[in-house]
């Protein structure tokens, strides 16, 4: 499998694509965020953050628009992200990073460290933006941001009675994703790179969510054959994974001022 990255729209099933794709545990969530689980799970991941001072409580606030994100701090500066990623390479085949965590300068950083160096970029979004915010904003009120290799989460999710979302926001987050959205897409434009919707990926039937990670494969010059055939049933066809049904949102107190942005 060739090195890669999934560039993603967060909320947009970034985390069961990479477990899908995730052979010999040889990937890394999120390395450019504190609040990643893989700092106390990922061995490898934790020795690397270590070696370089890279320990969320050792890290600066970062200022302005992502203050919450003390690892912005590595993906700002240009020689010290790509030296980050060039150690994160060494040690794993894909990362997964979410590009609304961190400025559109820290990214440029990443993307242009990957293209450089052969890594394969998927950039992963939703075709409708405002499922994503909205869906953000319900995983903040359960607290579950995935749902766990055998769903161990579902029960709690479907029997969270759900707050009513602040469309004011919501209309402010859309519109900045929108407006990072064209950013990327146009700076992705002239380079080799594959792009992956959470609606053709997971809402479609079975036969079309295999012809996308057929192609998929191709794309990362690995056979399909040679992924882990339970990670596919478990985090890409199994229909249970999806977080929040439209039944879910009905649900919301508020669900008619939000329901056109769906």
């Amino acid at each position: 499998m060739d090195k890669f990255l999934i560039f993603g729209l967060g909320r947009s099933g970034t985390t069961s694509l990479i477990s899908a794709l995730n052979v010999n545990q040889n990937v890394v969530h999120e390395p450019f965020t504190s609040e990643t689980g893989d700092i106390a799970a990922n061995v490898v991941f934790a020795r690397i953050l270590e070696a370089n001072g890279y320990l969320p409580q050792n890290l600066p606030e970062s200022a302005g628009e992502y203050d919450f994100n003390r690892f912005h701090f590595i993906a700002l500066e240009r020689d010290r992200c790509h030296s980050y990623l060039e150690q994160l390479y060494g040690a794993f085949t894909g990362i997964k990073h979410v590009w609304n965590t961190v400025s559109r300068e820290a990214n440029i950083n990443i993307l242009s460290w990957c293209f450089e160096n052969d890594i394969k970029v998927i950039f992963q979004t939703r075709e409708a933006l405002g499922r994503s915010v909205i869906s953000r904003h319900l995983a903040e009120q359960s607290r579950v941001w995935f749902l766990g290799s055998d769903l161990e989460q579902k029960e709690h999710v479907e029997s969270i009675r759900y707050r009513r979302i602040n469309v004011n926001h919501l209309r402010s987050e859309l519109k900045f994703l929108e407006q990072h959205l064209r950013f990327y897409l146009d700076y992705l434009q002239d380079r080799p790179f594959h792009t992956i919707t959470f609606e053709a990926l997971y809402l479609q039937d079975r036969d079309h969510q295999e012809e996308v990670m057929q192609s998929l494969c191709a794309f990362l010059s690995i056979p399909i054959t040679d992924l882990c055939l339970a990670n596919l049933e478990n985090y890409i066809y199994k229909k249970a994974r999806k977080q929040t049904t439209d039944e879910a949102l009905k649900k919301v107190p508020n669900f008619r001022a939000f329901q056109k942005y769906l």
